[in-house]
C-alpha cells in the first residue's frame, strides 16, 4: 500500500498573542482541506504534535480537534519535544499503512509563550 501526504497548510509564524492555539490550528487546517480538495468529512482520525504547556494544558489534542468540528472521531497527541510532529507523521503513517484508517489529518503546532520564562 502507498501511503502519501495529499495537502498541506502552514499558518503564519511568529509570536502570535492574536490567537489561541485552536485558531492557530484552524489555519493550516483550512489549507491543508483545500490544496488536498477534501472535506472534514473525509477525515478518520486526527494526530497533533506538539508539547503542551503543563500548567495550562495538559492535552492540546481534544481542544484543537473540537475547535475544528472533527469530534467524535479519534484523536492522539504525540509528545516528543523537537520531534513531535515528525512522530506525529510516523503515526500516520503507521495508521494508513495498517489499513486502520484512509485518511489522517497530522497537525503540528504550540503556543509557547503563554506564561512567563521564569
Amino acid at each position: 500500500m502507498k501511503v502519501g501526504i495529499i495537502g498541506i497548510g502552514h499558518s503564519r509564524f511568529g509570536r502570535r498573542d492574536d490567537v489561541t492555539v485552536q485558531e492557530l490550528a484552524f489555519e493550516p487546517f483550512v489549507e491543508a482541506l483545500t490544496d488536498a480538495g477534501i472535506q472534514r468529512s473525509d477525515i478518520d482520525a486526527t494526530i497533533v504534535g506538539g508539547s503542551p504547556v503543563y500548567m495550562i494544558q495538559r492535552s492540546i489534542a481534544g481542544p484543537i480537534t473540537e475547535y475544528l468540528g472533527l469530534n467524535p472521531k479519534p484523536v492522539w497527541l504525540t509528545e516528543a519535544a523537537c520531534s513531535s510532529s515528525a512522530v506525529a507523521l510516523r503515526t500516520a503513517y503507521a495508521l494508513i499503512a495498517s489499513g486502520m484508517h484512509e485518511i489522517v489529518l497530522v497537525l503540528g503546532g504550540q503556543k509557547m509563550l503563554e506564561q512567563s520564562t521564569a
